[in-house]
């Protein structure tokens, strides 16, 4: 296994399909649960991608009305 050390930090990549599924859920169905195993990269993109639609959702619902 590959450490990171300060001279070559590690890189994580995130696939997009699952944060825009996760973006959509947070958008419409707060309480939809992540359909992705645990600790796995899938879930880790679904989850940020649900924190940011939860988080779109709440603007949506905030602003003043034009």
């Amino acid at each position: 296994m590959q450490t990171a050390s300060a001279s070559s930090p590690a890189v994580l990549s995130m696939p997009p399909e699952p944060w825009q599924q996760g973006f959509d859920a947070g958008m419409c169905c707060p309480g939809e649960p992540c359909p992705f195993p645990v600790a796995s990269v899938e879930a880790w993109a679904w989850s940020s991608g649900f924190i940011e639609g939860k988080s779109g959702r709440a603007w949506c619902d905030t602003r003043s009305p034009i």
